[in-house]
């Protein structure tokens, strides 16, 4: 299967990944919320339950685990600092300062094979950095 690739719809930038996730988590959200007033929940004595308020929509989120690392055999990537190559996925959970952006984080597609494609933005980033050199440069990362 071909590897994991993100690509920035704005600038057709592709930022594409070493190795495939080991995992990916697909979570998906009904667009329903418990019914509320000015003075909380709206509840009554006979109901076992919240009343829910359907607001339309939802949200999918999708959360995966992404290994980066420089030092591996085969490699066709030439840098010995891994944050040259995670750096962009820092750089998709940012909100843009382009004109007419509305300060909004880059849309982009998370395309893996021919099969599998999503449309959204990157909500949150977290890095784990390994196997320092010498020179205290990062060699693996897992985001």
């Amino acid at each position: 299967m071909e590897r994991v690739a993100f690509l920035i719809e704005d600038t057709a930038e592709r930022i594409g990944c070493l190795l495939n996730p080991e995992s990916v988590v697909i979570r998906r959200q009904a667009g329903v919320r418990a019914r509320r007033s000015a003075g909380g929940l709206v509840t009554g004595a006979d109901l076992a339950d919240d009343q829910l308020l359907y607001s339309g929509g939802g949200n999918t989120e999708l959360t995966m685990n992404l290994l980066f690392d420089v030092s591996l055999a085969g490699s066709s990537i030439a840098t010995e600092d891994v944050r040259d190559l995670t750096g962009p996925f820092w750089r998709l959970a940012e909100s843009s300062q382009q004109a007419g952006s509305c300060g909004h984080p880059p849309i982009c597609r998370f395309v893996w094979g021919k099969n599998w494609q999503m449309s959204g933005i990157v909500a949150a980033v977290a890095e784990r950095l390994e196997y320092f050199t010498q020179a205290g440069q990062p060699r693996r990362s897992l985001m």
